[in-house]
């Protein structure tokens, strides 16, 4: 009688420890694919918006020719759109402890950039633009241009990273049509 209550038990806590060890891997595998999905997305959000970036950089008209116009044109408030995607990385803010904290500094560096672009370019829009001097909307204009260069090359240093941090992954960019004839001739 004794030996089936040790058996009993034994067989009890053998499948206890079975369950949390199944358990475990599961919950492991599970945070493991949510990981990846978070790297994927990102990744794509983040490729997305540098190339829109690069875009807007290429199709501006040079610092030569707004300064001009500018001059010329006292009234003149250059028309820009920002478009920018940032719905992964915000609506992702608590699983950021997936990613690596280099990659993490960047990102929030990334990220801060297209907010001051967008504040930046919702400024063209005030009617208070309108009273700067031809040199004062000059040097706005220039800094939004600024942001982003400097925004598209933590874009691009981010892809990088991600793609030697998660090599399994096989993280590619996406080709996209470029929008001006100047650079499909490229």
């Amino acid at each position: 009688m004794q030996d089936k209550v040790i058996i009993t038990a034994v067989v009890s806590i053998s499948l206890w420890v079975a369950t949390q060890v199944f358990q475990l891997l599961r919950d492991l595998n599970r945070r493991r694919i949510e990981k990846n999905n978070l790297v994927r997305a990102l990744y794509a959000e983040i490729d997305f918006n540098t190339k829109d970036l690069y875009i807007f950089a290429e199709n501006s008209a040079t610092l030569k020719d707004l300064e001009q116009k500018l001059r010329e044109d006292t009234k003149l408030v250059p028309h820009i759109t920002d478009a920018h995607h940032t719905l992964i990385y915000k609506s992702n803010i608590t699983n950021l402890h997936y990613i690596s904290d280099t990659i993490i500094t960047h990102l929030v560096l990334y990220y801060g950039l297209l907010e001051k672009i967008k504040e930046q370019i919702d400024g063209l829009n005030q009617n208070s633009f309108q009273t700067v001097s031809a040199n004062g909307r000059y040097i706005t204009i220039k800094r939004i241009l600024d942001n982003v260069k400097e925004c598209e090359g933590v874009g691009d240093n981010i892809l990088s990273l991600f793609t030697k941090s998660y090599r399994k992954l096989n993280l590619t960019r996406q080709h996209r049509k470029l929008l001006d004839s100047r650079q499909r001739q490229k």
